[in-house]
Order: structure tokens, then C-alpha cells, then sequence
């Protein structure tokens, strides 16, 4: 059992008059085709970006809540470090994880990579590896989660992921300890942005400035509910175009990259 059991299904249902008969088997979000159909025909009638998000913490709960009648846990301690994990592995060479340790390499102190977002919460074996790619701290209380990519999966995919991060922070904010949050200073924001990052050409296929939009509302409605003070929003951001994410740059071609950074749709200032 995993904290985020149920989710996929949650996430496809609210996409289901579009992507429903899309692939074999679900999560039918997370294959390419859904992604160019919902570009395609636009925000379906029956998307509700208000339930998806409540929804999503619901099941997380419920999750978490199965899990303590048995084991009673609390989570890891690493859970939502800030700090930086540079030790390039040897089993993944995948552009992503390439250019991931490569940022987390040169750059300052603010910023830092493989984040826990999950770790213990259900047993001592299960979602270790639900790690954010980077988290960047704008300035004190202030942070970006950000999920890395370079060819894999889909805009589609990816918004649901750092979504899915952002409802564990939620989760975390409301149930860990006074002291276990003091503890983080992650746990401390009073702004968090949600950014799926990547090369200009991988949201070449795909036009979701209508979900982008749709989960900043939403997002700006559940904060207002919360019994702390917290903005959130969601953007979709990418590399310059003359950086090319795959591999063969240097130090410097990272630096400024990473200074170009812009949004995909409308206006936003730079990471």
C-alpha cells in the first residue's frame, strides 16, 4: 500500500469524458495521447479542479489513517529536508536525473534536489522514492517545487505529479506535530509555487493553459480555507530554447538556462 493509493483514479476520473478510452489499462491520464486529446478539445465540461484537489487529500488521508491502525507510525525524518543530494547514481543516467544533479551541483545554497515528500508514512518500505526533483527558496518562507523534465511522460502527467506533491505538503502541514514542523523549514513557507519545468519543445504538442489556470483558482480557493496562512500556485515553465536539456552542456550553459527560465503561458516573472 502506498500514501497515494487511489489517486491515479481520482485524477482520471476527473479527465474521463475526454480520456476515458485512451490505452488498455488506467491511469489512462499519463499516456501521450490523453495529453493531445485534452489539448485538443480544450477544459472538458466535466473537469472540476476544486474536486480533484479535495479529493486527492481525502484519499491521502484516508490512506494514512488505514495505516496507523496497524503501525501507529510517524514519518521519516527526512521527509521535506532542505538539502542537497549530489551523489550521481550509476543506475540512472536518465536527461532528467542528469541535469537534476547537475543543478543541484553549481547552483547556491537555496537550491536542493530529491526532496521527501512521503517516506514512512505508511510503512518503512513504501514511498521512499516519492522525492521532488528540485525545491528552490526564492527567499525566507518563500519556495518552488519543481518537477524536472527533459523527454519523459507528458505536461499532463507531470502538472499531476507536482500536484500530487502539493497535496502532500498539505497533508504534512495539517498532521505532523507541532515539533516535527518546526523542525522543517519547508513545512514553515507561506508561498509555495507548483512548477513542472522543461525544454521549450516538450510542451510543443500540447496547449493546458486552461488547466493551468483551473488549478491556480482552485488552489487560491482551498488555501483561503486552511486554518494557516499559505499561498499556493501552478505554472508551467521552460528552458530557453537554445538550451539543449538532453545533454552535452556545460556548467555555464546551466547558469544561464536557468536564469532564461520563462513561463509557458501568460505572464510571470523569472524563477
Amino acid at each position: 500500500m502506498s500514501i497515494c493509493d487511489g489517486i491515479d483514479e481520482i485524477i482520471d476520473e476527473q479527465f474521463k469524458e475526454v480520456i476515458a478510452n485512451v490505452g488498455k489499462k488506467p491511469p489512462h491520464y499519463k499516456r501521450t495521447k490523453s495529453c493531445q486529446l485534452l489539448t485538443i478539445s480544450s477544459r472538458p465540461s466535466h473537469f472540476n479542479a476544486d474536486k480533484l484537489i479535495n479529493n486527492m487529500l481525502l484519499c491521502v488521508k484516508r490512506n494514512w489513517l488505514m495505516s496507523q491502525q496497524l503501525s501507529n507510525r510517524r514519518p521519516s525524518k527526512e521527509n521535506w529536508r532542505f538539502k542537497k543530494m549530489p551523489k550521481k547514481s550509476e543506475k540512472n543516467k536518465s536527461p532528467e536525473k542528469v541535469l537534476e544533479k547537475k543543478i543541484a551541483e553549481f547552483t547556491s545554497n537555496d537550491w536542493v534536489n530529491q526532496v521527501p515528500t512521503a517516506s514512512g508514512l505508511i510503512n518503512e518500505n513504501k514511498d521512499k522514492k516519492r522525492s521532488i526533483d528540485l525545491v528552490y527558496k526564492h527567499r525566507e518562507y518563500e519556495y518552488e517545487l519543481i518537477e524536472l523534465k527533459v523527454e519523459s511522460n507528458t505536461p499532463l502527467s507531470a502538472a499531476m505529479e507536482v500536484l500530487q506533491y502539493a497535496i502532500l505538503y498539505m497533508f504534512s502541514r495539517h498532521h505532523y506535530t507541532e515539533s516535527e514542523q518546526k523542525a522543517k523549514k519547508l513545512l514553515n513557507a507561506k508561498k509555495i509555487h507548483l512548477t513542472v519545468l522543461a525544454p521549450h519543445k516538450y510542451y510543443d504538442e500540447c496547449n493546458l493553459e486552461w488547466l493551468e489556470q483551473a488549478l491556480n483558482d482552485s488552489l487560491r480557493r482551498f488555501m483561503e480555507t486552511q486554518p494557516f496562512k499559505l499561498e499556493m500556485d501552478f505554472h508551467f515553465k521552460a528552458f530557453p530554447q537554445d538550451f539543449n536539456a538532453i545533454g552535452g552542456y556545460s556548467d555555464e550553459d546551466c547558469r544561464s538556462a536557468l536564469k532564461r527560465i520563462k513561463p509557458v503561458y501568460g505572464l510571470q516573472k523569472d524563477l
